[in-house]
């Protein structure tokens, strides 16, 4: 198993110079000139000059991407254009709101995703299993943004139960957010969930278990929904992944200062520096989270664990001669 992990961890570096390569290319492409935007208009040609080729932005792109590269595995992401701060400041203090509100999110969505959809399939083709389908293909069809506008209207204006904006208020202040996104999300858990579950409950083992008089409980929870959640795993984790990247409009409408909002804002103010560090660390944590997904695969089911050391045991010399 600690091979494993440390092959998926070495996978990641020649994918994240990928990656990197990939959007410093398309940076690279535009017409950006640094020494103008943090000099100003009244700056002469020759100080503009002079200030962008002491970023060697005149160098070839290979020499530039490759001293980026290393600055990058030094913990140095560059200087921001505009803040004029290091870019590892600027995304450290964005970085936990974009990391809070999508926990949040993506609790509540396994939360009413999951258990509604082992309902509906335990109860298939009852009222509620048609409630439950019909709901999930609204809620899917209703796009994020415009969901959050109409939460806002009825909670915060009508009602005046949470905060439309901002994170001043502590905890008051991410409820509608999260609820938001999480219910938008929860669309596809209880599609997801439903079907694996129905497949689950239909193999023999769950019959078997029902004929010698298990309770139903039990073989809902620990034998059928045991067995549907290494499919469950692997949406979870690229929820999470998606939410990283997707909370973006969220954190606009409601007014939090994400990681997302400070990608958009540096991209409106061509600050190069910035979006490269912002994509670079949630491309790093997106291959985080699915290496931790692998790794929940073999913590929950035996089979995985049992091939990790079976082939470990395959590679350990036999003691003693071989038999006659």
């Amino acid at each position: 198993m600690i091979k494993f992990v440390i092959k998926r961890l070495l996978t990641i570096i020649p994918m994240m110079l990928v990656i990197i390569f990939i959007v410093f290319a398309l940076v690279s492409m535009s017409d950006v000139n640094p020494g103008r935007l943090k000099l100003g208009p009244e700056a002469t040609e020759e100080q503009v000059y002079e200030l962008n080729e002491s970023y060697g932005l005149y160098d070839p792109l290979p020499v530039r991407y490759g001293r980026y590269v290393w600055n990058m595995f030094h913990g140095d992401f560059g200087e921001s254009y505009y803040y004029n701060e290091p870019v590892m400041n600027s995304i450290a203090a964005r970085w936990p709101n974009t990391i809070r509100l999508t926990l949040l999110s993506l609790g509540i969505a396994m939360v009413i995703g999951i258990s509604l959809g082992v309902l509906s399939a335990v109860k298939q083709y009852s009222v509620l299993d048609r409630i439950a389908s019909i709901a999930s293909m609204l809620l899917s069809a209703i796009p994020t943004f415009c969901m959050a506008a109409v939460l806002v209207l009825l909670f915060s204006y009508k009602l005046n139960l949470v905060p439309a904006s901002g994170i001043t208020m502590g905890a008051k202040s991410w409820i509608l957010p999260a609820v938001t996104l999480g219910i938008s999300y929860s669309a596809q858990f209880l599609r997801f969930t439903r079907s694996t579950m129905l497949d689950t409950t239909r193999q023999d083992y769950i019959r078997t278990a029902r004929a010698k008089g298990v309770a139903e409980r039990t073989t809902v929870w620990r034998h059928a929904f045991r067995n549907a959640l290494l499919p469950l795993i692997t949406i979870s984790g690229t929820t999470l992944g998606t939410l990283l990247g997707g909370a973006v409009a969220m954190e606009k409408v409601f007014v939090i200062p994400g990681l997302g909002t400070l990608v958009v804002d540096a991209l409106s103010r061509n600050d190069v520096p910035l979006v490269l560090g912002a994509i670079s660390v949630m491309a790093f944590a997106f291959m985080i989270i699915m290496l931790v997904v692998d790794l929940l695969y073999a913590a929950v089911d035996p089979r995985i664990r049992a091939k990790y050391s079976s082939s470990k045991r395959r590679r350990l010399p036999q003691k003693g001669g071989h038999s006659e």
